[in-house]
């Protein structure tokens, strides 16, 4: 029978908030939650105030 060798390296999983991946999916997210912008110009609106 063979000796295993066991590795202890794991990887990790989660998303960076400086990753391609995440930005995409956080301007995808924001698009289908907003498609018109009508939210971003409220708080533009309400901050001016």
């Amino acid at each position: 029978m063979e000796n295993i060798k066991i590795v202890k390296a794991t990887t990790q999983a989660g998303f960076k908030k400086n990753s391609f991946i995440y930005e995409f999916m956080s301007s995808m997210r924001q698009k289908l939650n907003d498609p018109l912008g009508v939210r971003a110009k409220k708080r533009k609106e309400i901050s001016q105030r």
